[in-house]
């Protein structure tokens, strides 16, 4: 059986051409593995009713209250998450840093099994990986302060394991001190066999686990190449069993393809907990952290992180991180707001037009698809008195951001306008999208917009007409309702 690296579809037989999304030279031979023909038994499982609490499970908090928000209020024990995005944007330098976040002191108490003998009394670790197989029968539920009675013996450390099938000791060591990690609690070991990776971990305690990468190991039980879709699927599968039965919790890290896909696309999607992509520009600083699946919080929660020399740092508050505020007096600069996740960002649209004197103007866009370019010069060309039939006009989103959300339409606009009139906006804020008909309609999250605006000191905010937008009787501020295109070169 062949299946398609990029869609995951099958086909009995090799084909030049995916029959089901069209891609070429995407088929590749998946090996099904052999199983006995003795018919397998079944073993009869407790059932349980729907938990009283969501207590029942603890999270591990960080030390980066970003990551955390993102992982959905800490790293669940026992989770599979999968960490991706293209080569060099600073995947294993985040793991390598949630490792030393993870690892050290904790205040937790150590939980023990005491088994009730008449004879004697066996005090024996609780860890899923502790190795200890007892009945819940004849042991009692106890806490290391029932037999400690130094206070400081309670608190134990926790420890996390990277494992790499890329690097080897002396090139994560110096990446570690590149960073200023000098954890005593990681450890770090080399291999490419899944078997051996897996035994390696049995023998291990680490509550954390990060494979880097998954792409990289193989197993001898497939036959084909690491990298493929069926050693991919197998190796994740085994790590999958392993998560859940011990309790820890592990990071997968996997690359992309040139399409922006991860590699074994679909089927890594469906079998791990969680999925977490960092994204960002190679020739900026910032990071941004996104979850596209997460079994124990939202997705709608995104990270935000600026690279340094000592790897990845918080922020917190991005305000004016984005936005250049020299510009403020330029034409062609207009500032709008966009939601990435639930958190509202100040952004910077640049736009540039020139006269040219060939009969076909050109149009070009970074950060903003290109399409959306000429639909907004169209609608601006139709409903208002500026004209760019003989211009060329270029847009371009300040910092490397991409941005394809309907809320910056008007800033986009605004910009247009403003280097075609050759007219600084100033501090005005431009929030609204733009229809076919010129109509400047509302937008999701457009009071979370206002309110991050009028936090960060904005007095002139330009929205649609009976947006429902309430300021605060403190707030100086001023609204400017448009409900046309056409009123927008009044404003600017």
């Amino acid at each position: 059986m062949f299946r398609c690296r990029e869609c995951g579809a099958t086909s009995q037989k090799w084909q030049g051409k995916c029959p089901a999304c069209g891609e070429w030279s995407t088929l590749e031979e998946e090996v099904i593995l052999s199983k006995s023909k003795k018919q397998a038994s079944g073993k009869t499982q407790e059932v349980f009713q729907i938990l009283a609490s969501r207590e029942s499970i603890t999270k591990v908090q960080l030390r980066s209250n970003e990551l955390n928000t993102v992982l959905g209020d800490g790293l669940t024990p026992g989770s599979l998450i999968l960490l991706s995005w293209e080569p060099g944007i600073g995947k294993s330098t985040l793991a390598l840093q949630i490792a030393d976040w993870y690892a050290g002191e904790t205040s937790e108490k150590l939980n023990l099994w005491v088994q009730d003998s008449a004879s004697s009394l066996t005090v024996v670790p609780t860890t899923p990986h502790s190795g200890a197989h007892l009945s819940h029968k004849s042991l009692r539920f106890w806490e290391v302060s029932d037999f400690v009675e130094n206070s400081n013996q309670k608190n134990i450390p926790r420890t996390a394991t990277y494992v790499s099938a890329e690097e080897n000791i002396h090139q994560i060591s110096d990446r570690a001190h590149r960073l200023g990690i000098a954890n005593e609690h990681i450890r770090i070991f080399t291999a490419h066999t899944l078997e051996d990776i897996i035994e390696t971990l049995e023998r291990d305690t680490s509550g954390l686990v990060v494979i880097d990468s998954v792409s990289m190991i193989s197993s001898l039980d497939v036959s084909s190449q690491s990298g493929s879709i069926t050693q991919i699927r197998y190796v994740t599968e085994v790590f999958m069993e392993f998560s859940k039965r011990t309790g820890r919790s592990i990071i997968l890290i996997g690359h992309v393809t040139k399409e922006g896909t991860i590699s074994g696309p679909k089927i890594l999607e469906h079998l791990v907990d969680t999925v977490l992509f960092l994204e960002g520009s190679k020739y900026e600083d910032y990071r941004i952290l996104r979850a596209l699946k997460n079994r124990f919080g939202p997705t709608d929660e995104i990270g935000l992180f600026r690279m340094a020399e000592n790897g990845l740092v918080d922020i917190a508050n991005p305000g004016l991180e984005f936005i250049d505020q020299e510009n403020e007096h330029l034409s062609g600069s207009a500032l709008g707001i966009t939601l990435e996740g639930n958190r509202p960002i100040v952004i910077e649209i640049e736009a540039l037009s020139t006269y040219t004197k060939f009969g076909y103007p050109k149009r070009s866009a970074r950060g903003i698809p290109n399409g959306k370019i000429d639909l907004l010069i169209a609608v601006l060309s139709k409903w208002s008195d500026t004209k760019l039939e003989s211009y060329d006009v270029y847009v371009n989103v300040a910092r490397g951001l991409s941005i394809s959300e309907p809320g910056i339409d008007l800033a986009t606009v605004a910009a247009i306008i403003s280097s075609k009139n050759n007219k600084p906006l100033g501090r005005k804020v431009f929030l609204g999208e733009i229809s076919l008909t010129g109509i400047v309609k509302n937008i999701f999250g457009l009071q979370k917009r206002v309110d991050e605006a009028v936090k960060l000191g904005f007095t002139e905010i330009i929205l649609p007409k009976n947006s429902g937008v309430k300021i605060k009787k403190w707030a100086s501020v001023q609204l400017m309702e448009v409900g046309h295109i056409g009123e927008i070169s009044k404003l600017v």
